[in-house]
């Protein structure tokens, strides 16, 4: 395993940020919705937390790893939702 303190920092940063999304999520769920689970918040919590260190990993792909040509943020936003729409099919 690499030893790149960059990534690290990153990727505590995102997990941070996401466990103050979740932790804000979990009390904004309970005051909107009537008849939510604790299950359900506490997945919230864990879900905003995986979702800011994907997101952190995925920040580090700047070339492709077979094609060598370099990856713009539009382009990876792209694919991000595109891999969101197929997810929302099956």
């Amino acid at each position: 395993m690499s030893n790149n303190a960059s990534l690290v920092k990153g990727i505590k940063l995102a997990a941070f940020l996401g466990l103050l999304i979740g932790i804000l999520n979990f009390f904004v769920v309970a005051t909107l919705v009537d008849n939510v689970s604790n299950w359900l918040r506490w997945a919230l919590i864990f879900w905003y937390i995986t979702f800011g260190i994907i997101i952190a990993i995925t920040g580090i792909f700047v070339r492709h790893p077979i094609f060598k040509f370099p990856l713009k943020w539009h382009f990876l936003c792209f694919c991000w939702r595109l891999a969101q729409f197929y997810g929302y099919l099956f």
